[in-house]
């Protein structure tokens, strides 16, 4: 990243360390015997990337080339099939926390959420007080991508094998819902 902030930092205002990291975490290839920790620590090696370009960037080049630096995040919102089900709701929310606070999270708290942390337990890494001081308030500012919204309801898995385990949700798109020429 320094050397991209050092040639090119008078003519770029706005850096993203990292566009949509979700996915750089999830599309992989995993090893059957890593599924249950390669995606986690995979993310958290790339918080730990963008703390630290945006440690060098704030450093070295924020005075000198007055630009901004942030992370771009992806997500589909996710809504409970059915509003008055109480594992629907929960689980719709637990997506939320999968997708964006696993990566928002940190940033903003210097923990991934609870949940993860409930659910996953020790095979999600932990940041270190030193860590956590450059991860915290590593951006200048927030973006993320939102191309859909889905339809969460409670998964049946009772592993903790991989990531879909311990999301553990059923998504689905409603056939109702209008589409745009893309879809």
């Amino acid at each position: 990243s320094d050397i991209c902030f050092k040639y090119f930092g008078d003519l770029v205002p706005v850096w993203f360390t990292f566009d949509e990291p979700y996915w750089e975490t999830l599309d992989t290839f995993v090893h059957p015997y890593e599924a249950n920790t390669k995606p986690y620590k995979i993310a958290h090696n790339l918080i730990l990337a963008h703390s630290e370009a945006v440690y060098i960037y704030r450093q070295n080049y924020t005075k000198l080339y007055h630009g901004k630096i942030g992370i771009n995040l992806w997500t589909n919102m996710g809504w409970p099939d059915e509003d008055n089900n109480t594992k629907d709701v929960e689980a719709a929310e637990r997506y939320m926390q999968f997708v964006v606070g696993w990566f928002a999270n940190p940033i903003f708290k210097g923990e991934y959420p609870e949940v993860m942390r409930k659910r996953v337990g020790n095979r999600l890494p932990y940041f270190t007080e030193e860590q956590k001081k450059k991860v915290i308030g590593s951006i200048d500012f927030f973006t993320m991508n939102h191309y859909s919204t889905s339809l969460i309801s409670e998964g049946n898995s009772t592993k903790q094998e991989t990531y879909d385990d311990d999301l553990n949700i059923t998504e689905e798109e409603d056939d109702d819902w209008n589409k745009t020429d893309m879809d």
